[in-house]
């Protein structure tokens, strides 16, 4: 049996063009790093304020008084809350029509081929 070359759990972050290799590794990092904050710095610091976490106030946040809510927001809430199938599917239509130019992407290396036929390069 021919051994592959690349390890099936290397995934997604083993492209061949260099620079997507590198931008892979940057987003698992800062994934890695958001989830590590969140689950050991948040706790400790929400620990750390106790009762005095709603102290201050927030200068951007309107004060709004309680049951004054949206009703459109709240009449959509409602509806996805009821059937939630039924407004997945326009959304990932939505979605699938903005990812469809991407389907067929190719990524290479740039070379000398990249440049046009008569540039001093060229000869």
């Amino acid at each position: 049996m021919p051994r592959r070359s690349v390890p099936r759990w290397r995934g997604c972050w083993c492209f061949p063009p260099y620079f997507l290799r590198s931008f892979a590794y940057a987003g698992i990092a800062v994934v890695a790093i958001a989830a590590v904050a969140a689950l050991t710095v948040m706790p400790a610091l929400l620990t750390l304020l106790g009762k005095r976490v709603n102290a201050w106030p927030v200068p951007w946040r309107r004060r709004v008084q309680a049951g004054c809510a949206s009703r459109w927001w709240e009449a959509l809430a409602r509806r996805v809350v009821r059937r939630p199938v039924l407004a997945a599917v326009p959304v990932i239509g939505l979605l699938a029509v903005l990812a469809a130019p991407f389907a067929h992407a190719g990524f290479a290396t740039p070379d000398d081929r990249a440049l046009p036929a008569g540039s001093l390069v060229d000869k």
